[in-house]
């Protein structure tokens, strides 16, 4: 089982696609890392994913849940 899954998260913010169709999966004892330069939206990605910023489409599981 993940420990998390993000499937095809959306999300815009003044009339911008910030995050578009993301889909991820983190496995337990595994080392993940997300880059890109700065302004690419990986702080955004992670708030959505999280759930501190709502998706316009998309979900995110924790544990499965």
């Amino acid at each position: 089982m993940s420990l998390f899954e993000a499937r095809r998260l959306v999300y815009h913010a003044q009339g911008r696609a910030l995050v578009k169709d993301a889909s991820f999966v983190l496995e337990p004892n595994t080392l993940t890392a997300l880059v890109g330069p700065n302004g690419a939206g990986k702080t955004t990605l992670m708030r959505v994913g999280l759930g501190l910023l709502a998706p316009e489409s998309g979900s995110a599981l924790f544990d499965g849940i």
